[in-house]
């Protein structure tokens, strides 16, 4: 819940290897690197509804990972 949020650094995550669930919701992202996912190998939920995320050529990874992640939260 911080509209201020409009980055992640793309190895914010990568000493966090059995984090299971991410919440990154209700922030002002506009991108998300692949970085983190691909860091995160026991990722089940990741939260990323309500950010004004970019549908461009910088977050089309996304799709392509939907497939290995359990459960996705989209807005």
């Amino acid at each position: 819940d911080n509209p201020h949020l409009v980055f992640l650094h793309p190895l914010a995550f990568s000493k966090l290897p059995f984090l299971r669930h991410l919440f990154i919701h209700n922030n002002g992202l506009i991108a998300v690197a692949s970085q983190i996912l691909t860091s995160l190998p026991s990722l089940s939920d990741l939260h990323l509804h309500h950010n004004p995320l970019h549908c461009d050529c910088n977050i089309f990874w996304l799709r392509k990972e939907l497939n290995r992640v359990y459960h996705f939260e989209y807005n």
